[in-house]
């Protein structure tokens, strides 16, 4: 992976990693995250380029997560892409497996376990 991504540019291709899970990418997902994006205010200047070279890479899609998932390091942040991760897996009402396990390699690489990984969840459903 080029190192030389922003943070901002890293969530994103976190956000699309999670669309992905499930080997699918749908326009719905795609308009998902782009909401996603402008409501947390994340730079999406590049959001078009950086999803087709997810989509498009040679990597295969757990050394993608690997790399991607390294560079976010500040544990607000983690915890914060937890949130939004829940939320976009969510957005069609339905949690799929693929999306499950996605967030647990997430929250696992993270150091995120049990009972904080359980009141994000339910801080984010109110």
């Amino acid at each position: 992976m080029d190192a030389n991504y922003t943070k901002d540019e890293i969530k994103i291709r976190i956000l699309v990693l999670l669309a992905i899970a499930d080997k699918e990418f749908h326009e719905s997902e795609d308009k998902m995250i782009k909401n996603i994006l402008k409501e947390h205010q994340i730079e999406s200047k590049n959001y078009d380029v950086i999803r087709d070279q997810v989509l498009n890479s040679p990597e295969t899609f757990d050394e993608i997560c690997a790399s991607s998932l390294k560079q976010i390091k500040d544990s607000d942040e983690q915890q914060d892409l937890l949130k939004i991760l829940f939320v976009l897996s969510m957005a069609d009402y339905i949690l799929h497996e693929d999306e499950i396990r996605f967030i647990e390699l997430c929250a696992k690489e993270w150091g995120v376990y049990g009972d904080s990984f359980k009141e994000m969840i339910k801080d984010n459903n109110g």
